[in-house]
């Protein structure tokens, strides 16, 4: 197999994965809002995710083109930010 078809591979599930974390903020934001009672904070969870996924989409697109440095980013980012969010 050819390393752009690999690094294409990648880079489709990297983007599954960031959309499925955005499908569940998106979710959660849902029941929140059919609960009546969103938590304290929620404005700044929100944001922080935002921020987290259109940081993930541009360094996928940058991997997406071959730059190494942000192959290297993004998984990182997404090992240690889920990682972390994991044990809040």
């Amino acid at each position: 197999m050819k390393n752009a078809t690999r690094l294409g591979r990648a880079c489709t599930l990297l983007t599954l994965a960031v959309l499925a974390g955005v499908a569940e903020m998106i979710i959660g934001l849902l029941s929140f809002a059919a609960a009546g009672e969103p938590p304290p904070g929620l404005a700044f969870l929100v944001g922080a995710r935002v921020a987290v996924y259109a940081t993930a989409f541009v360094l996928i697109g940058l991997t997406w083109r071959g730059n190494r440095v942000a192959r290297w980013l993004v998984l990182i980012m997404l090992g240690g930010v889920g990682t972390a969010w994991s044990f809040r």
